[in-house]
Formats: structure tokens, C-alpha cells, sequence
């Protein structure tokens, strides 16, 4: 993988006339994790949104390298993985059509096939079920299967671990490892704390404490 950072420096944000956070600056470098912690309500989500170009911050920049990722936008989006909050998945397709579905938008062959990503997550018997039919944590696998199937150098993820087992808490967590340690970045909110001896984890926390 290149080397880029992602940074951001002053960053604000307002909703309904309230300000979430101001003067919000970090830097994450391959390898590393940002881990975003605050209370309901006190913004995460938001300065997710922000990152992945989904929302624009009141004040502020972000930062792909040394560039505005408004200015490099093209190239930033097919270096970014984004799964939010929610499942990100349509419930009246497949579990296979899903795949196919967010392989097509990264216009590239994926790295596994659609058996091998849903095998990673232990959802081989469900290839043809229809998603609506799919619990709230079989709907994340799904979402985090797709993060197998391309390489981007930084993932973003909000809250992750909901409503997923134990083994698919220790998937995930095997995941994880291999993106960062293989030069990755990942931008996190969770309210768990997240255990990777030797990778770097640094941590922001947005509103009071």
C-alpha cells in the first residue's frame, strides 16, 4: 500500500443549531487505528459522515496526504471503505446479491469470491437468502463480508460490534489485525474497548467525558 495519511484539522460540526464539536484535530497514519468514543448524541456518527464525504464539516478540513479530500475526492472514495452504523445492506436482495451489489460500485475484480468472503464470516449456508429474512447481527456480517472483497486502505466503521456473537466478535477482530497490520487504516466508534497488542490505537473522544 502507498503511504497516505488521513488527518483533519479544526474540524466543526452543527446540527438543529447545535454545536456537536469544534477544533476537532487528529492525524492517523498507515497502520493505525482511531478510536472515537462519546456519548449518544455527542456526535460520532457525524464526523464519521464527514470523512467519507457523505456531510460537510461547519469549519474545518480534512485531509488524503497533503490534499483537501474534496480535491482529490475521486481518489480518496476508492481508497475508503465505509459501513455505517446501520447494516448497509437491502433486505430485498440475497446475501450473494449483496455482495455482488457493493463489489460492482468498486469497479474491480474482487480480491475473494463471494463464497470465500461469506465463509470468513460464517454465513456459507445463507448464500441465497433473501437479507430481510437475516437477524440484526447475520445483516453485519453481510455488511463486513464486503470488506473482504477489495482492498481500500482505510475502513471506517461505526460501531461494528453491535448486535454480533462471540465469534463473530473474534472475526471481526482477526479482520482488524490483518487490515492494519498489512499497512491499513481504520477510523472506529465503539464503546468497547479494542485489544491488538503492537498496533497503534489512539483515541479521541468527542464531548465531555
Amino acid at each position: 500500500m502507498d503511504s497516505f495519511c488521513l488527518s483533519a484539522k479544526n474540524l466543526s460540526c452543527i446540527r438543529s443549531e447545535k454545536v456537536l464539536f469544534s477544533d476537532l484535530s487528529f492525524e492517523l497514519n498507515p497502520g493505525e487505528i482511531l478510536h472515537i468514543t462519546g456519548a449518544n448524541g455527542s456526535g460520532k456518527t457525524s464526523l464519521l459522515r464527514i470523512l467519507s464525504c457523505l456531510a460537510p464539516p461547519e469549519t474545518g478540513e480534512v485531509f488524503w496526504g497533503d490534499a483537501p479530500i474534496l480535491h482529490v475526492r475521486s481518489a480518496y472514495l476508492s481508497n475508503l471503505a465505509y459501513i455505517g452504523h446501520w447494516a448497509c445492506v437491502k433486505n430485498e436482495l440475497t446475501v450473494l446479491e449483496n455482495l455482488a451489489n457493493f463489489n460492482a460500485l468498486g469497479c474491480q475484480a474482487p480480491l475473494l469470491n463471494y463464497a470465500q468472503a461469506l465463509a470468513e464470516v460464517g454465513l456459507s449456508a445463507y448464500q441465497n437468502t433473501f437479507v430481510r429474512q437475516l437477524s440484526a447481527g447475520q445483516k453485519r456480517r453481510v455488511a463486513l463480508s464486503c470488506l473482504l472483497l477489495q482492498e481500500r486502505k482505510l475502513w471506517i466503521l461505526d460501531e461494528p460490534q453491535t448486535a454480533l456473537d462471540k465469534n463473530a466478535l473474534t472475526t471481526l477482530e482477526d479482520m482488524i489485525a490483518h487490515h492494519v497490520r498489512g499497512g491499513g487504516m481504520l477510523v472506529v466508534t465503539s464503546h468497547q474497548q479494542i485489544h491488538l497488542p503492537t498496533v497503534t490505537i489512539k483515541q479521541l473522544r468527542i464531548g465531555s467525558p
